[in-house]
């Protein structure tokens, strides 16, 4: 083996062994803020389940609000929520691919569709396929603040009050393990009391009976900050269970990468190893074939 083929293979063997090293670290960080995301995400639901409920059963009687108001505008917004990075895996691309047929959807029954996007990927694959983007958010640190979440959701429920849009659709990844996550479309506004499907529902200290609520000030005005509440809370859960799944993707694909970088460096030494010997053993045999001739 020639002195540059041996160069080369170690240099690829080098190259391989710095990619690892990012991948492994690049494994660790996400597995550190996946672990802060799921405690987030366990905490937030408690809270926001019970305020699900309880939003559920105040917004019963027929007490109006404009938030509750089935529009008849034909003018529809899918808010999609991707990540900041890529290698992670399909998880940018399938919340892509299924904002695009919920368009398509809404489409079909006769809504204009405009995006918003929360996230840069999901807002730069928009891009490229030529899609109206009517917002983009990006996120700043590793999980949203209260105020961020509140900021985005008072932005989509202002569209709503104002009458510039009609109905708004939530697509984002539920999260359930690191392995698990289903990317699902969700409906936001106008609010429905049924929604909510992924609540706990409330029991009273007897069992299952209904809870009874006594309102006070009035049941207007306590339904309006619940109202309120919920939208900011609706938008921060959705942003909690897609950075989750972001993470852990991302922590799957850099293990994966990192083995195939350890299979590749085994690979890649085997061959060098081979090529060693085969030049010592033919080193060998010209020395003793020089030697011979001299006899």
């Amino acid at each position: 083996m020639s002195k540059g083929k041996a160069r080369e293979l170690r240099n690829k063997i080098r190259s391989v062994q710095n990619t690892e090293k990012i991948t492994k670290a690049m494994q660790l960080v996400s597995a550190s803020k996946l672990r802060k995301a799921q405690l987030e995400l366990d905490n937030f639901q408690t809270y926001f389940s019970s305020l699900v409920q309880i939003l559920s059963e105040v917004s019963t009687g027929g007490v109006p609000h404009p938030l509750m108001k089935t529009s008849p505008l034909k003018r529809a917004s899918v808010v999609i929520f991707s990540g900041e990075r890529a290698l992670c895996g399909a998880y940018n691309s399938n919340a892509v691919k299924l904002a695009l047929s919920e368009e398509e959807k809404l489409q079909s029954e006769g809504y204009e569709v405009s995006f918003v996007a929360i996230g840069k990927k999901g807002a730069e694959a928009l891009r490229n396929k030529g899609k109206e983007i009517q917002w983009e958010y990006n996120l700043k640190g590793t999980l949203p603040s209260n105020e961020e979440s509140s900021k985005i959701g008072d932005y989509l429920s202002n569209l709503f009050v104002k009458g510039e849009i009609g109905r708004i659709e939530l697509v984002f990844t539920e999260f359930k393990s690191a392995a698990s996550k289903t990317t699902i479309a969700d409906r936001f506004l106008p609010y429905e009391a049924s929604q909510g499907p992924r609540m706990v529902p409330l029991k009273s200290r007897e069992g299952d009976a209904r809870v009874h609520y006594l309102l006070e000030p009035s049941k207007e005005t306590i339904l309006k900050k619940l109202l309120e509440t919920y939208i900011s809370g609706k938008i921060h859960e959705a942003f909690i269970h897609s950075l989750a799944s972001e993470y852990g993707s991302r922590m799957i694909a850099m293990d994966n990468a990192s083995k195939n970088a350890k299979e590749m460096i085994d690979t890649l030494t085997l061959r060098l190893n081979r090529a060693r010997q085969a030049a010592i053993t033919q080193e060998i045999a010209e020395i003793v074939g020089g030697a011979a001739s001299l006899e």
